[in-house]
């Protein structure tokens, strides 16, 4: 029963909204494929895909690595190799994330032309969805910095060559801003502290990359051998690797132009510019 102000009851009645003749007639679509069903949901959207591709590339080199590779077998330690890995995932997290690359990613995507199948233009208007590879990339890379730590860590207590203390040092301080940078950038604490979400990821990295060009020249310099830092330093992914990031990061600020901006306030809690 309903009740309305006056208290008068009134007996509920079910509405049946009429079915037009010809979709009855038509019936429903037939059912759709299995996939087709289970990839509609949000857990398996795009970004997600992005990001279980990031993490499964990188299991695959894991796996190589263990079986082929030989890593940790009869003590050995791919301390380049793990460096390298951390590199090129946290590379792929910045890179996509260039205003450049992206403007690059938009173009391609609105390129294709009309006469193209639906499926494949519709599978490119999923072009925003590319921030997965950015989580991937910075999580996938954290992982692997962690193992990378950890490594650096046996080495020393091993008392193994190429590895020092201020290297380790600093190398856990770097650990410590990434697994920040990583927590606060959850969806759940990044809805409730954007703000500190917004600081901890523009100060924090900042400081992940001074530090990363630090721990980078002090392992460069403990791995050298007896070439010269100099040449160590040219023949080094990670310094051209860093090189290109630097420049990628500092891009954007680099363009920054003051404009002359005029704000109207048509009342006391508006303001437009």
């Amino acid at each position: 029963m309903l009740k309305t102000a006056t208290n008068v009851e009134f007996p509920r009645q079910r509405m049946k909204t009429p079915i037009p003749a010809q979709a009855e007639e038509k019936g429903l679509p037939p059912r759709q494929g299995l996939w087709n069903r289970i990839s509609r949901r949000p857990e398996l959207m795009h970004y997600n895909r992005l990001i279980a591709l990031v993490a499964l590339v990188n299991l695959t080199v894991l796996g190589l690595g263990l079986v082929r590779g030989g890593w940790w077998a009869s003590g050995q330690l791919p301390l380049r190799m793990l460096s390298n890995l951390v590199l090129a995932n946290l590379s792929l997290a910045i890179l996509i994330r260039q205003q450049v690359v992206i403007n690059l990613l938009f173009k391609l995507a609105t390129s294709a032309p009309t006469h193209w199948p639906l499926s494949i233009r519709w599978i490119l208007g999923k072009v925003y969805h590319f921030g997965g590879l950015h989580v991937g990339g910075a999580v996938v890379g954290t992982l692997w910095f962690a193992g990378f730590v950890g490594a650096l860590t046996v080495a020393l207590a091993r008392g193994l060559p190429g590895v020092s203390p201020v290297t380790v040092v600093v190398t856990y301080g770097l650990l410590l801003v990434l697994v920040l940078m990583v927590v606060m950038a959850m969806p759940s604490i990044r809805a409730r502290y954007h703000n500190q979400f917004e600081l901890s990821h523009r100060l924090g990295g900042w400081t992940a990359l001074a530090l990363f060009w630090t721990q980078s020249l002090l392992f460069i310099n403990d791995q050298r051998g007896a070439v010269s830092f100099g040449s160590a330093l040219l023949v080094s992914p990670t310094f051209w690797m860093l090189l290109v990031l630097t420049v990628s990061i500092a891009l954007p600020w680099l363009r920054l132009r003051k404009v002359p901006v005029q704000m109207e306030t048509p009342s006391s809690h508006v303001a437009l510019a």
